[in-house]
């Protein structure tokens, strides 16, 4: 489309400073940095070790590393009995509300409990009771773990790498401590399956380590499947559709393990109806770095682009969950912000509501928008890592800049033809993503699997 913008340009030159020897832009990068660093024990923590450090200061990972800490430490150690679920045939690990725990753990535990597979779900403290009000919670009552766990990580203060702070190592480790001594009070020696929708998350590193059998442990896929979650702890991987398994297997998982099964993603795709967008919606995740992008700079850049580009443009900024505390944008600059839930990326029953144009990087919520029946264009930004990630979240229609997303705005509101053809192609991405159930009823993959691992 010509000259490249602004935003392009300045997402371009972050990538070229990040792709510099000792800054490393990738996971794989990353782990084999700590590991030499801090030995193979460290990579237990690896997402939430890059997460924290990579492309920032030490000053800042020691900082969020000890914040971390005392919020773990507050969860677990509030006054309570540990929950004992050894009884069930499953134990469901909740770690996280919304669309990436609740939502995800919803339909397969529906399904398990209409076979008559007895069920228990347990949280993490983190989560507010009310996302399941039925789930018990992980709890630490041996107040001698603590000193464990402190007194078990100082190896990790060693001084190593310059760009990483043996402070963050050290509490991630302490955390991995805590967390263990948790899960052995309420899963220590359980026989069943676990069921996770987390797999590179620390307690579900813990909760692995504390069952009598890992092979007997099954995770659902709750995002694009993005480089953090591989290798996988979990034995078996259910993944959406046919584009998730080859990014699996393209990471070296065997094809034994993995699962194709979208569990019911399939059936509530909606569709636009030919109807005209009525406003823009930007899918913010501005706190992601596994693209090997800082996406801060270009998605404010790209916000305030179109605000001046289109005054009149009707455009909502969608903040990410990790975005509620911090984020660039400010409504001072005529900008609207919505804190999640989306309501306006969940299924419309009725029918009624109008569509929107929705515009983001690599993002889960992109194909959530394009089943809700909305259109979704992508930004045409260029990964640095994580191809596999991104191939999969990319939408069929890209533009480079905010004069190209008003372009696609205003031809959408002008030309049926248009219309009918975008929304055409995001049916057909959204259907490779997710696997239809076979029509003709039984149990679906997901259920076959777990009858199987438990001997049914």
């Amino acid at each position: 489309m010509g000259a490249e913008s602004p935003v392009s340009e300045r997402v371009a030159a972050q990538a070229a400073r990040a792709r510099s020897p000792d800054r490393p832009v990738s996971l794989g990068e990353f782990q084999r940095l700590i590991e030499e660093t801090h030995g193979p024990d460290i990579l237990d923590v690896r997402n939430e070790f890059f997460s924290q450090q990579a492309g920032r200061k030490r000053l800042r990972g020691a900082v969020s590393g000890v914040a971390n800490l005392g919020r773990e430490l507050r969860w677990l150690l509030r006054p309570g009995p540990a929950a004992d679920l050894r009884s069930a045939d499953v134990i469901a690990i909740l770690t996280q509300a919304r669309a990436i725990g609740v939502e995800t753990l919803r339909p397969a535990l529906a399904e398990a409990r209409a076979a008559g597979i007895e069920v228990a779900v347990i949280r993490h403290p983190r989560v507010a009771a009310g996302a399941d009000p039925e789930a018990a919670v992980l709890r630490l009552v041996r107040p001698l773990a603590v000193l464990k766990a402190f007194f078990g990580a100082l190896p990790y203060l060693r001084p190593g790498h310059p760009r990483l702070s043996r402070l963050l190592a050290y509490t991630l480790m302490v955390r991995l401590g805590l967390l263990r001594a948790a899960c052995r009070a309420s899963l220590g020696g359980y026989g069943g399956v676990l069921l996770l929708h987390g797999d590179c998350e620390v307690v579900v590193v813990a909760a692995l380590d504390a069952v009598a059998d890992r092979r007997r442990s099954i995770c659902l896929q709750h995002g694009v499947l993005g480089d953090r979650f591989f290798p996988p702890h979990a034995n078996a991987q259910v993944v959406w559709g046919e584009s998730s398994a080859d990014v699996a297997r393209g990471h070296g998982v065997a094809a034994d393990r993995i699962v194709i099964d979208s569990l019911g993603r399939d059936l509530a795709v909606a569709d636009p109806a030919g109807r005209a967008p009525e406003r823009v919606l930007l899918i913010s995740q501005t706190h992601t770095r596994d693209y090997g992008l800082d996406l801060r700079p270009g998605l404010k850049a790209l916000a305030m682009e179109l605000r001046a580009e289109a005054p009149g443009l009707p455009l909502m900024v969608l903040l990410h969950p990790s975005e509620l505390r911090t984020h660039p944008y400010d409504e001072a600059d005529g900008l609207v912000l919505q804190r999640p839930p989306h309501p306006e990326l969940a299924s419309d029953d009725s029918g009624e509501r109008p569509p929107s144009l929705v515009i983001g990087f690599s993002s889960t919520a992109l194909l959530d928008a394009a089943a809700a029946g909305h259109y979704v264009i992508g930004i045409d930004w260029t990964p640095t890592t994580n191809m596999g990630a991104c191939s999969m979240a990319r939408p069929p229609m890209q533009v480079a800049d905010a004069a190209g997303v008003v372009e696609a705005f205003q031809r959408l509101g002008r030309d049926k033809a248009f219309r009918r053809e975008l929304a055409a192609g995001l049916r057909d991405w959204v259907a490779r993503t997710y696997a239809p159930r076979d029509p003709s009823g039984g149990d679906g993959p997901f259920l076959e699997r777990l009858k199987a691992m438990l001997g049914r």
